[in-house]
């Protein structure tokens, strides 16, 4: 979906432990690839084991100074944007890329009203964040110039299920590290959240926004 030549100017947003900016690195693309995290671990992690340009910077309030970007992407970062943030941060988004640049996406957002009571339990792990309506994105992203170009719906299940899985696998060692009751708070929480997709209350999205060339 980024359709990359190998030599773009890459900005991941929310970019934890550098899975992509690895992936696209070890690959063999020889733009600029940049990384913000709210993480110290994170940043000490992707900068000192992985070699990665990586800051500790905040997507939503922060200036993007070395702008222009020719590619800015995430991986399950908006759904930590509140719906009042939204616009603002695509209006930010726009202006930092090249005209014909694009942003892509990959997000969970809600397929329905109302806000469902599961959610509220998400806030246990995800406090202060909430899900927006998916219609809310697509008109937030038009109204400050975006073209979508994509927009499809995946199933997370399986992942949820392979966490859970490879958790009850490892979980003395799981123990050992955070302590029983973090440990049972994340064994609980994945079959809800498995069941939260599988009720449809919220789909998981990959989505591609052209900015156009004027």
């Amino acid at each position: 979906l980024l359709k990359l030549n190998g030599h773009d100017k890459v900005l991941d947003l929310g970019c934890g432990w550098g899975g992509m900016l690895k992936y696209l690195q070890d690959t063999g693309h020889r733009g600029e690839l940049t990384g913000f995290t709210l993480s110290k671990e994170q940043l000490t992690y992707d900068r000192q084991k992985l070699g990665l340009n990586v800051s500790l910077t905040n997507f939503i309030t922060a200036p993007f100074e070395h702008a222009p970007y020719d590619r800015i992407f995430s991986i399950g970062a908006l759904e930590h944007v509140r719906p009042s943030e939204l616009k603002g941060l695509y209006q930010k988004i726009y202006d930092a890329l090249v005209p014909g640049g694009l942003a892509v996406h990959q997000f969970f957002s809600f397929e329905r009203e109302s806000y469902p009571a599961s959610g509220v339990m998400l806030q246990l792990f995800f406090p202060g964040s909430l899900l927006v309506m998916h219609r809310n994105h697509v008109e937030a992203a038009e109204s400050v110039g975006f073209r979508i170009t994509h927009d499809s719906i995946h199933d997370y299940k399986p992942t949820i299920r392979a966490w859970y899985d490879r958790l009850v696998k490892n979980s003395e060692e799981s123990q050992a590290l955070v302590g029983l009751e973090i440990h049972n708070r994340y064994m609980t929480f994945f079959p809800i959240a498995w069941l939260f997709f599988q009720q449809k209350e919220a789909a998981l999205h990959r989505i591609v926004m052209e900015k156009l060339v004027k």
